[in-house]
């Protein structure tokens, strides 16, 4: 089974670093094919900056960046 993991993200430069760090490390281990979507909602910080040089060395983290902060909100009434 292929999992699928968005994460909405804003303003998380602090820890998605780590938290990313872990999913990755807990699906790897389990064996199971992933993805990981982060959808940086507009973040001011380096969330965007962090999760993309992580893909890189953890090719199944994927980065969507939104500029608008309510984008996260009406993709989630989208996919309701």
């Amino acid at each position: 089974m292929h999992h699928s993991i968005n994460i909405p993200a804003y303003n998380e430069a602090d820890r998605i670093l780590p938290y990313l760090r872990r999913i990755a490390e807990y699906m790897r281990d389990r064996g199971s094919p992933f993805e990981v979507l982060v959808v940086d909602d507009g973040s001011i910080d380096a969330t965007s900056s962090i999760v993309s040089a992580l893909t890189t060395s953890i090719p199944e983290i994927s980065l969507l960046r939104l500029s608008d902060r309510r984008a996260v909100q009406r993709i989630r009434c989208l996919l309701r």
